[in-house]
């Protein structure tokens, strides 16, 4: 599956193979090098020292 990054794309494509029972072995993900994380309101998360913490 190649897609566009976009909010629930992930979890769109897992709902849908598994409704099709297919057994998956192997995946990849990539990206572009840039990610988002929404807080607990569904809100991008902005604040730097939460960022920072994430990645260490």
């Amino acid at each position: 599956v190649e897609s566009a990054n976009k909010h629930g794309i992930l979890l769109e494509v897992l709902k849908v193979l598994t409704d099709l029972n297919l057994f998956i072995t192997k995946a990849y993900i990539s990206f572009n090098g840039e990610w988002s994380m929404d807080d607990e309101d569904g809100k991008k998360l902005t604040d730097e020292g939460v960022i920072d913490y994430i990645l260490q």
